[in-house]
């Protein structure tokens, strides 16, 4: 029983890792990336590859084009701009605006 809890946490922490990585890499591209420049980008399967985005379309993370290239959904401006609200940016851009 304990090696599978262990197993679990690996696995899990795995997924988050290559969830970080595809945000990271559909934040580098602009212009989206298709489910198989992602697989390419990440050294994964295409199979792979599709579910994940599938996933984070699926979860609002996403977008889908009509070209079926992905795109982070603003679901990820929305939190930027909670997570913002907690920095005093005025404070910190203030020394470099005068």
């Amino acid at each position: 029983m304990k090696e599978t809890w262990f197993l679990n946490i690996n696995a899990m922490a795995n997924a988050l890792s290559r969830l970080i990585q595809a945000f990271d890499l559909l934040a580098e591209h602009p212009r989206g990336l298709s489910v198989t420049e992602l697989a390419e980008k990440m050294r994964t399967s295409k199979s792979t590859s599709s579910r994940l985005l599938a996933s984070l379309v699926e979860g609002g993370l996403a977008e889908r084009d009509d070209a079926q290239r992905h795109f982070l959904d603003v679901r990820f401006w929305t939190w930027g701009v909670q997570a913002a609200r907690r920095l005093a940016v005025l404070d910190i851009a203030r020394p470099h605006i005068a």
